[in-house]
């Protein structure tokens, strides 16, 4: 990230940006979620969310305002992207959460995930349905600050 000239790759949905490259079967099972649709029985559809997973090893321990100033750089109108990052991994070899990045804002707000969201999180977003603040509370009031789903 040095590099005064690095550029996001041309991305067509949301990037989704690995930082961490210490468990290649967590970034699998990673890679499996997202490129998975997301059953919904109550509406009794599936959908996924518009997602580019960008794997290159020069992001490896990249900030996230770091990555937030590149996105915003490349594409201005860009409004959020996620970050697979160490915490992301956990010790049995599979994803425990992906961090949502708020570009809207200098501040660059953010929340933890469980990875099957993310096609729920992309679509609301990306389709103006919900804001962003909207989903970090719910993270919020999780015990472990994850956000996973909105209960009833």
């Amino acid at each position: 990230m040095d590099q005064p000239d690095r550029r996001l790759h041309d991305t067509f949905g949301v990037p989704l940006i690995r930082t961490s490259f210490d468990d290649e079967s967590a970034w699998q099972r990673c890679v499996d979620i997202v490129t998975t649709p997301l059953e919904s029985d109550e509406l009794g559809v599936s959908f996924q969310g518009a997602i580019t997973m960008i794997d290159d090893r020069s992001f490896t321990a990249s900030p996230v305002e770091a990555l937030a100033v590149l996105a915003r750089r490349d594409t201005p109108q860009r409004r959020f992207l996620f970050v697979y990052d160490k915490q992301s991994e956990t010790a049995d070899g599979d994803v425990s959460s992906l961090l949502a990045v708020d570009l809207s804002t200098e501040q660059y707000d953010r929340f933890r995930l469980a990875a099957p969201e993310i096609h729920l999180v992309e679509n609301n977003l990306s389709g103006f349905n919900m804001d962003f603040r909207e989903f970090r509370q719910a993270a919020e009031r999780d015990a472990s600050g994850v956000y996973r789903g909105f209960s009833d």
